[in-house]
């Protein structure tokens, strides 16, 4: 399994396309399938379009997960249900 948040992310994935059959399982967080753009003067990081989305929407599989009342770092924010969910993907594969 590998893991990964925005640019380990995006390295993760791309070790998982090039070599499937070492990769039983990713873990991606704030990563996007494009370049992230904002509106000019948008300051605010914690409503951003759902570029993740995008990814799920295009691997067959995979499940989405949004944390409600977490900001930039769920795992410290949140760790109870990051943890939770990471036990369960591991204990799946």
């Amino acid at each position: 399994m590998l893991a990964g948040y925005t640019l380990g992310a995006a390295l993760a994935l791309q070790y998982g396309l090039d070599y499937p059959d070492e990769v039983k399982g990713l873990v991606l967080r704030t990563v996007a399938a494009r370049p992230k753009v904002r509106e000019p003067g948008t300051d605010d990081p914690g409503n951003p379009p759902d570029y993740e989305q995008e990814i799920h929407e295009a691997v067959p599989g995979s499940r989405y997960v949004r944390l409600s009342g977490a900001g930039h770092f769920p795992p410290t924010e949140k760790p109870d249900e990051v943890n939770a969910l990471l036990e369960e993907f591991v204990a799946a594969l």
